[in-house]
């Protein structure tokens, strides 16, 4: 059974920069943390991986969309929507 950060990372494929499923789950659950104050801990354990996983999705994320903090990787995923 797919989670809804996966089924709404699957509705976000049509995004220009060449994301990865996981990393668009990754940014999907991190905009949703922003709003609910969830923290990347918790984000983790929703997505089912460990928080140094995480963090080197959010590495690769950052490398990919230019940018150098989750705020501005959100923003820029979220304009892109």
């Amino acid at each position: 059974m797919l989670s809804m950060a996966a089924l709404d990372a699957r509705k976000a494929k049509s995004c220009k920069i060449l994301l990865t499923e996981q990393e668009r789950c990754v940014l999907i659950c991190l905009s949703r943390g922003y709003l609910n104050g969830r923290n990347q801990k918790m984000v983790a354990v929703e997505l089912k991986i460990s928080v140094h996983t995480l963090n080197f999705h959010l590495r690769n994320i950052f490398r990919k969309m230019g940018v150098n903090s989750q705020t501005a990787a959100i923003m820029k995923f979220a304009a892109m929507q």
